[in-house]
């Protein structure tokens, strides 16, 4: 990965170019956690092995007030 570097002040910052990363939402991870099969269920998968998945606040709220997802719970 690239990325950029710059002084402010003296002080020599460097930032790297960030990774691709794969937003989720509601229904993937309800297949996925669910143990279903599909495209969108795989795709999770890979994103979670490869640490590029990232949950939006509105699907993580979603998914933690879910009432049909107690069964995950145990």
């Amino acid at each position: 990965m690239s990325g950029f570097s710059r002084t402010v002040g003296g002080v020599l910052y460097e930032h790297a170019r960030s990774a691709a990363v794969i937003a989720i939402d509601t229904s993937a991870m309800i297949a996925y956690l669910g143990g279903e099969s599909g495209a969108d269920v795989e795709a999770v998968d890979a994103a979670l092995a490869h640490k590029a998945a990232v949950l939006p606040p509105p699907v993580l709220t979603e998914l933690l007030s879910a009432p049909n997802l107690q069964g995950f719970a145990k």
